[in-house]
């Protein structure tokens, strides 16, 4: 409680050496750095939405239509860009590190950013709740990152069909490091949870980036959009003892999940209903349209 906030920083671009922060230190962990460096705090300058489908050969209907997206943001020192991503909780720290946004991912014994990270970031992952991770890349603009994707293209390396859907300058006043940190800290402790039909990576990249880009138009990839609700407020407050979006106190983990669980309850039990009215009102059609073949037949006997 003393450092909140399921996000985690990987500085692998800095000049003492990849390091891991986590929680509110990432905040403190910027200054620092910026301190110790005689400079300012870099600013984010431009966004960009990107998405692909994840590696794989035999892809099946569902893989066709799955997309993972996140955010690119160039900073104006223009010496790497960052990665910002939502996925399960413990997704890398129970995976052995593995991310694909670095160059070592596969190698042994461990990758350097599994060597960099706290034991409290190594645990088994949590489907029903996300973390935000920040991961510095060497590539020093868009054109560089699009060489990167493309490198590790195809159904045996990492990516399938990567491409950016949504690129524009950052317009939001304050994005200097630690003001992006602490939007990225405030919208993760207002809304730990995660699930595919309402908060998944493919929303928070719609919401971060439609927020520092004011693009009021940025939405998820189909069919994630059919339930995507912009929450670009989550960025902006304070998240101490706020009454958020799912109507509880944030800091009541298990009821947010138990929450968003019976959301998710409620919208299955709508597309039930709307499948058996769309059956019903099929039934009625087929009998109105062969009532109507039988008026048909009668007046034709009349006719002839």
């Amino acid at each position: 409680k003393d450092n909140p906030g399921f996000v985690f920083w990987y500085a692998q671009c800095r000049d003492g050496g990849p390091r891991v922060s986590h929680g509110e230190n990432i905040i403190k962990a910027a200054r620092n750095d910026a301190a110790s460096a005689g400079t300012v705090l870099p600013e984010a300058v431009a966004a960009h939405f990107f998405g692909h489908r994840y590696a794989k050969v035999n892809e099946n209907a569902k893989d066709l239509f799955t997309y993972h997206t996140a955010v690119l943001l160039e900073w104006d020192h223009e010496q790497f860009t960052t990665v910002v991503e939502l996925a399960y909780q413990y997704g890398l720290g129970g995976y052995g590190g593995k991310s694909n946004w670095v160059e070592d991912r596969d190698a042994k014994p461990m990758p350097a950013l599994f060597e960099a990270m706290p034991g409290s970031l190594k645990a088994p992952w949590k489907t029903d709740r996300s973390e935000i991770r920040i991961i510095d890349v060497p590539a020093r603009n868009l054109e560089e990152f699009k060489a990167y994707l493309h490198k590790y293209e195809g159904p045996k390396k990492r990516f399938v069909d990567p491409q950016i859907k949504y690129s524009g300058p950052i317009t939001i006043s304050m994005r200097s490091q630690d003001a992006i940190f602490r939007y990225i800290l405030n919208y993760s402790i207002r809304d730990i949870t995660y699930s595919e039909e309402f908060h998944n990576c493919q929303s928070f990249a719609a919401d971060f980036y439609g927020f520092l880009c004011d693009n009021n138009d940025a939405e998820p990839y189909h069919p994630v959009k059919i339930l995507y609700t912009p929450r670009r407020d989550l960025f902006l407050y304070a998240p101490n003892n706020y009454e958020d979006n799912l109507g509880l106190k944030w800091i009541d983990v298990e009821k947010i999940i138990a929450k968003t669980k019976d959301m998710k309850n409620f919208v299955e039990t709508k597309n039930s209903d709307m499948k058996n009215m769309i059956s019903e009102s099929g039934e009625n059609m087929r009998a109105l349209f062969q009532k109507g073949l039988e008026v048909i037949a009668n007046q034709s006997h009349r006719w002839i």
